[in-house]
C-alpha cells in the first residue's frame, strides 16, 4: 500500500512540473487554436447547407456520427502529438545526474520511479483527451446541436497507443537523457507502428522477398496503431473491422508492459 501511495505521488510530481514548464503551455495554446480553427470552419456556408439538407431529411443524427468519426483521428493524433511533447521531459529531468540519487535517497524504490512517472505522463495525455474531446462535444452542440460520442473514442486509442510509445521513450531515457531525442524518437516510433498495421501490403510490395523477411520480421513486433486511430471510422462505417481494432488494443497494451518491465530493469541494474 506505501508503495502505490508513493507511485501516484510521484505521477502527481510528474503532472505539477508539466504545469509548470513551458511545453503545456504551448500545447494548451495549441488545442485553444484548434478550437478556434474548428469553430471557423463550422461557420461556413457549405456546412450551414449540409446541416440544412440533413435537417429537412431528419438525418442529424446521422451527421453526428460522420463528424464523429472523422473528428476522432483528429482527437487521436492530438493526443498522442501531446503526449509525445509533453512527456519528452520528464524521464531525462528524473533520471539525470544529481536529481535521481536525491529521489533514490528517499524510501522509493527504482520501480516506483520508473512507473510513476509513466503514470504521471499517461495522466496528462488522459487529459490532453478529455479537454479536447470535451471541447469538440461543446462546439458542435452548439453550432450543430448533435454530441458526437466518437471523438472520446479517439482519445481512448490515442491513451492506448500513447502507452506503448512513451513506454519506448522511458526506456530510451534510461540510456540517453535527451528530451529533443525523446521527441524525435517518440514520432519515429509512432509513425513506424501505424506502418505496421499495413505490414502485409508493405511486405508484398517489396520484391527482394530476403527484404520482405526481413522487413516483415522488424514490423511484427510492433503495436498495430492505424488500426487504433481508425477505430472511429470502423463504428461507423466498416464495423467488419472493428475486431482488428480491439486486437490492436490489446496487443498495445501488451507491448507497453513488456517495454515498461526493460525499463524498470534498465533502471534497477545501474549504479546511481
Amino acid at each position: 500500500m506505501r508503495s502505490l501511495i508513493a507511485t501516484f505521488h510521484v505521477a502527481g510530481d510528474v503532472v505539477r512540473a508539466a504545469f509548470k514548464g513551458r511545453a503545456m503551455l504551448l500545447v494548451l495554446l495549441s488545442i485553444t487554436a484548434f478550437f478556434a480553427l474548428l469553430l471557423s470552419i463550422l461557420d461556413q456556408q457549405v456546412v450551414d447547407a449540409t446541416v440544412t439538407a440533413l435537417e429537412l431529411f431528419e438525418d442529424k443524427e446521422r451527421l453526428g456520427e460522420i463528424l464523429g468519426s472523422r473528428l476522432s483521428i483528429v482527437v487521436h493524433i492530438a493526443v498522442l502529438s501531446f503526449g509525445i511533447v509533453t512527456g519528452s521531459g520528464a524521464a531525462p529531468t528524473l533520471l539525470s545526474p544529481g536529481r535521481v540519487e536525491a529521489m533514490l535517497a528517499l524510501p522509493l524504490s527504482r520501480a516506483t520511479l520508473i512507473v510513476g512517472t509513466y503514470l504521471g505522463v499517461l495522466g496528462l495525455a488522459g487529459f490532453a483527451g478529455a479537454t479536447i474531446s470535451a471541447g469538440i462535444a461543446g462546439i458542435l452542440w452548439w453550432k450543430l446541436g448533435v454530441v458526437p460520442l466518437l471523438p472520446a473514442l479517439g482519445g481512448a486509442t490515442a491513451l492506448i497507443g500513447f502507452s506503448a510509445v512513451y513506454a519506448v521513450m522511458l526506456l530510451a531515457s534510461t540510456f540517453i537523457r535527451s528530451a529533443p531525442l525523446g521527441v524525435g524518437l517518440g514520432f519515429a516510433f509512432w509513425v513506424f507502428s501505424a506502418a505496421a498495421s499495413g505490414r502485409e501490403m508493405i511486405t508484398a510490395a517489396i520484391d527482394n522477398p530476403l527484404t520482405a523477411r526481413v522487413v516483415g520480421a522488424v514490423m511484427a513486433p510492433l503495436p498495430r496503431l492505424a488500426h487504433l486511430a481508425g477505430s472511429g471510422v470502423f463504428w461507423v462505417e466498416q464495423p467488419e473491422r472493428l475486431p482488428d481494432a480491439g486486437w490492436a488494443a490489446v496487443g498495445t497494451l501488451a507491448f507497453a508492459m513488456a517495454v515498461l518491465l526493460l525499463a524498470i530493469w534498465s533502471v534497477s541494474s545501474r549504479d546511481h
